[in-house]
C-alpha cells in the first residue's frame, strides 16, 4: 500500500507542476528515480521493452490507483482525479522536482521520452557489467535495442541530458 502512496504522490507533483501525464513518462519518471535515487525504487522491476524500460508491476500499480478512482487513463494519458496535496516534502518530492523535471523537457515527444529511458537503461547495463561507458559505447547499446530508429545526433543529445544525472558520469 505505501508503494501504491508513494506512486501516487509522484504523480500529483507531476500534475501539480502542469507536466503532461502520459502512462510511458510515468515509467520513466519511476525508473530514473529506481536508478538514480535508490533508496525508493518501489521494488518494481524494469526489462527493456517496445518503447524502453517497461514495469509490468508499475502498470498494475496504475490500474490499481484506476480501480480505485484515484486516476483515470484515457489511450496514454493519465488524468488525476482528486487533487490532492503532496503527502510530505521529503528528499524524494525533492529528488523529483529539482532533478527529474528539469531532465523532461514540456515539449518532449512519445519518442524522446522513450530514448531517454533507454540511454539510462543502456548507461547503467554498461555500468553493471564493467563495459567502457562513453557516447560511442551508449549509442552502440541503444542501436542494439532499438536499431536504426534513433540517428547518433538523437542518441546523443539524449546522452547529453542523462549522464549528468548518472553517478560517475
Amino acid at each position: 500500500m505505501e508503494r501504491l502512496n508513494v506512486l501516487k504522490n509522484i504523480i500529483t507533483i507531476l500534475k501539480k507542476k502542469d507536466i503532461k501525464l502520459s502512462k510511458i513518462l510515468i515509467q520513466k519518471v519511476i525508473f530514473f528515480i529506481k536508478e538514480l535515487y535508490p533508496n525508493h525504487g518501489f521494488g518494481y522491476r524494469f526489462e527493456m521493452y517496445k518503447y524502453g524500460p517497461y514495469s509490468h508491476e508499475l502498470s498494475s500499480d496504475l490500474d490499481i490507483l484506476k480501480i480505485q478512482g484515484e486516476i483515470d487513463i484515457k489511450g496514454n494519458e493519465i488524468l488525476i482525479n482528486n487533487d490532492n496535496d503532496v503527502i510530505d516534502n521529503n528528499s524524494l518530492t525533492s529528488f523529483v522536482v529539482n532533478t527529474l523535471l528539469p531532465l523532461f523537457k514540456d515539449n518532449d515527444d512519445f519518442n524522446t521520452i522513450e530514448l531517454l529511458g533507454t540511454v539510462l537503461y543502456c548507461i547503467k547495463a554498461l555500468q553493471e557489467n564493467g563495459l567502457e561507458l562513453n557516447k560511442e559505447s551508449v549509442i552502440q547499446e541503444v542501436k542494439g535495442w532499438k536499431g536504426a530508429k534513433y540517428d547518433d545526433t538523437k542518441i546523443l543529445e539524449a546522452y547529453d541530458r542523462v549522464i549528468d544525472l548518472v553517478d560517475g558520469g
